[in-house]
């Protein structure tokens, strides 16, 4: 758990898409064969977490590229603090 938390972070602090790493590593895990994840990563691969990763992934990437949406998504994370 330690390594998500350091990943996420350093991700965020250099304002990389955080979603995009753990999405396509899920992906990997599920698609191709050569990549294995330890069993305490295997959640990651999930129906679930795909799909939320998946969202996650396109919500960020819409508001990156469209000024408005940015500033509404800030605003209601800002709220949820």
């Amino acid at each position: 758990m330690i390594e998500f938390l350091i990943g996420t972070s350093l991700a965020a602090s250099a304002g990389l898409n955080a979603w995009m790493p753990l999405f396509l590593l899920g992906l990997a895990d599920r698609l191709l064969p050569s990549v294995v994840l330890p069993a305490s990563w295997s959640w990651l691969s999930s129906d679930l977490a795909l799909w939320i990763l998946g969202g996650l992934l396109l919500l960020e990437v819409v508001a990156d590229k469209i000024p408005v949406s940015y500033t509404h998504l800030r605003a209601h994370e800002t709220s949820l603090h």
